[in-house]
């Protein structure tokens, strides 16, 4: 599914005339009790009654036990009526808890749309758990207010809520992993788990997802185990990533749960700094981390219900086998050094310099003495470009563009991006409120919230274009993620564009074709002429390939062939015809999940 073609309803809502002094914890009141009483008295007419006619209901987990995002009063009502007769959602509450940080407010998203926000808390059978939920009404006319979007969402289960870390309980209770084998963030070897023991779950990759994912299972109690084929957690992040990597995100947006990056930390976080985060969360949580060990093989056996995992140290190749209900991949799926992709040139063989993809470097020292090309112009590309600018021996850096970006300055459009990461609110609350709106919504807003910072931009892109961009001034964030991997976008943090003002990195536009031993053929996709791009050395920034998951496990041997065949494939990172990404928290087999990226 494309996610340009996903449904999406915007209603109009003017100034009301009690706007100032509207009540919002009134009709809240209202809603909330009808809303509560329809429910529990499974009166699914006056529910359906709550629903505008467009509308939408996005669920995590709760009472379809998945990632949904349904449309219209009809099948909203109808999903409701049917799994509630198993799930049995109860004891709904306005109260303000330690899961639901909100409060009943009217928000006017933009000067012709308000709604009036209603969150609510509930609980589930089923299995039994806490949820949360918030209701966006709109008002309809001679109808009062009703639902726009209703969104829910898991927040523990009753009989495994999240305590405090690091787990006070002494062996055996404390799990599997001894106590002695917890904070170690470095390599300490096999885990020498002993034949008979069965884990809750293996974790695949200790870096910001598998910390994450890890830290949530470890307060939820469960045996779980954290395995990367680095030797230090985080350690991608300094091992296999270019010097310069640093995050375009500020810290409180990428904290782990219940562990904000300490204030010491610059705002924007360099690679070395990350491993050192994620390290100290290893550490101070006394996380259950192996270093240097390597999941090589997982074998789902059918009777007992559980994975065989084969584990290898990566230095002294040794290897060992235990058993785990599931194994959550949380890293290389997406972007990894193994489907990095590059264009395939002609002529490579009469071009004497260095030729690599932005993977594939650290430093800047094969580039000394160069002029340099880099191919494409995201961000790999840009960070590349001020990497080797800062070297005082690589000599001249120009990025080649293709086709036209969207390129915006952070300070702009950090407002968009990060309005709820500013620590007035818990990143859990944040991260749930942020993921309210159906996917179809989200992209039209963003491209209103887009268009009208490219248009207060407009002597910025124009001031680009100069030095020669091609700027893509009405960029659909969400179409640009899903259906071109991010490509073509770039929001400047660490102030590449002064060095592109400054003549410091030099920008050229056409498609690169052949070698030439001088440098690259390019061709103007505008008049068709050719070019030779003179240069010493070229490095490719172009992004990374969809891989066949399923079947790379099997013929590796990660997975056995039957349960490949029965997996999603997250690596399209496309949607659904609900805007939801199959893989992605939703079913993607049989006890192997894939944490979000």
């Amino acid at each position: 599914m494309w996610v340009r073609d996903l449904a999406s309803w915007i209603p109009t809502v003017p100034p009301l005339e009690d706007e100032a002094s509207f009540d919002a914890a009134r009709h809240a009141s209202a809603f909330f009790g009808a809303l509560s009483s329809a429910v529990s008295g499974r009166n699914w007419t006056a529910f359906a009654d709550l629903f505008a006619e467009q509308c939408w209901w996005r669920d995590s987990l709760t009472l379809t036990f998945d990632k949904r995002t349904i449309h219209g009063r009809a099948d909203i009502s109808a999903a409701w009526a049917s799994l509630s007769e198993t799930r049995k959602p109860a004891r709904f509450t306005a109260e303000k808890t330690r899961a639901l940080d909100m409060e009943a407010a009217l928000v006017r998203l933009h000067p012709g749309l308000a709604v009036l926000e209603v969150p609510f808390a509930f609980e589930t059978e089923a299995p039994g758990s806490r949820c949360v939920g918030q209701a966006k009404l709109v008002p309809a006319e001679g109808e009062g207010w009703k639902i726009w979007i209703l969104t829910t969402a898991v927040v523990e289960l009753r009989d495994r809520p999240f305590g405090p870390l690091p787990r006070a309980a002494p062996p055996p209770a404390d799990g599997v992993v001894g106590r002695e084998q917890r904070g170690r963030a470095t390599a300490q070897g096999l885990p020498g788990f002993g034949a008979g023991v069965v884990l809750d779950a293996v974790v695949v990759g200790g870096s910001c997802n598998g910390i994450a994912s890890a830290m949530q299972l470890d307060m939820a109690g469960a045996d779980v185990a954290v395995f990367d084929r680095e030797t230090r957690a985080g350690g991608n992040w300094t091992t296999r990533r270019y010097d310069s990597v640093t995050l375009h995100h500020p810290k409180f947006m990428i904290s782990l749960p219940g562990f904000p990056v300490p204030d010491e930390f610059p705002e924007y976080l360099p690679g070395r700094d990350l491993t050192r985060y994620y390290s100290m969360a290893v550490e101070e949580l006394k996380l259950p981390f192996f270093g240097g060990v390597e999941v090589v093989a997982n074998v789902w056996e059918e009777d007992a219900g559980v994975w065989d995992v084969l584990v290898r140290d990566v230095r002294t190749r040794e290897e060992e086998r235990f058993k785990a209900r599931n194994v959550l991949i949380t890293t290389g799926y997406i972007a990894s050094p193994d489907n990095a992709v590059a264009p395939v040139l002609e002529d490579r063989e009469v071009f004497g310099g260095p030729v690599l993809h932005t993977a594939d470097i650290r430093g800047t020292e094969m580039y000394r003495g160069k002029d340099v090309v880099i191919v494409g112009s995201g961000n790999s590309g840009h960070d590349m470009a001020a990497q080797l600018v800062a070297d005082p021996e690589v000599g001249k850096v120009t990025i080649l563009q293709r086709s036209p970006s969207a390129l915006m300055d952070m300070d702009k459009v950090l407002a968009l991006i990060a309005a709820r990461y500013t620590g007035q609110m818990s990143v859990d609350t944040a991260d749930f409120l942020e993921n309210t709106m159906p996917m179809g919504i989200m992209r039209n807003m963003a491209v209103a919230g887009l268009g009208a910072i490219m248009e207060a931009a407009k002597e910025r892109c124009d001031a680009l274009e100069e030095k020669g961009y091609l700027v893509d001034r009405h960029p659909d964030l969400l179409m640009r993620q899903f259906e071109e991997r991010g490509r073509n976008f770039y929001v400047d943090q660490p102030g590449t564009f002064d060095l592109v003002f400054a003549d410091k990195i030099k920008i050229a536009r056409g498609e690169a074709r052949t070698f030439v031993e001088e440098g690259l053929v390019v061709v103007d996709l505008a008049t068709g002429e050719e070019r030779v791009e003179k240069a010493g050395g070229v490095i490719f920034a172009t992004g990374y390939e969809v891989v066949d998951l399923p079947k790379k496990y099997a013929e590796s041997g990660f997975l056995d062939r039957e349960s490949a065949s029965k997996l999603e494939n997250v690596s399209l990172m496309g949607v659904d015809e609900e805007g939801e990404c199959p893989g992605l928290l939703t079913f993607s087999g049989r006890g192997f999940p894939f944490a979000p990226f």
